[in-house]
């Protein structure tokens, strides 16, 4: 059997202009930060870094915050395109990797077949590979 509280969430109601503006522990930074709309340099609750980099930028000019916007999604579409042209080059390389992998074991069974003295002409069809490529071998 569960407790109801175990079924239904806890809701605090945070007076924050009873506030004393003492920050004593991490609930009272966000808190003050709550209440001021600032944050000290010594807050280390988590999560106000990044709620200070959103009032930063929600302290913007229009026009600034439209231009830091437009710069932010630049920066996103760059990483993006840096992204997919690394996963492209990867596949890439794993492509011809694979091609050389294929072209290496042709070699291969050509040198054995060669080696047994299979004629030139039934290595060359058994492995696709040229009559000079196997005379090199």
């Amino acid at each position: 059997l569960k407790k109801v509280s175990e079924i239904f969430p806890e809701y605090y109601v945070i007076k924050v202009n009873n506030f004393n503006d003492v920050a004593k522990n991490t609930l009272d930074e966000w808190i003050y930060f709550l209440k001021k709309s600032q944050i000290k340099e010594e807050f280390t609750a988590q999560g106000l870094a990044e709620a200070k980099a959103n009032l930063l930028v929600d302290s913007l000019s229009e026009a600034e915050r439209a231009n830091y916007l437009r710069f932010m999604e630049n920066r996103r579409y760059a990483i993006s395109m840096l992204e997919g042209s690394r996963s492209e080059g990867r596949l890439e390389g794993l492509e011809e990797g694979i091609e050389q992998g294929k072209q290496q074991e042709k070699i291969n069974i050509a040198k054995t077949l060669k080696q047994i003295g299979t004629d030139l002409e039934t290595i060359a069809e058994a492995t696709g590979l040229r009559r000079e490529e196997i005379e090199k071998l």
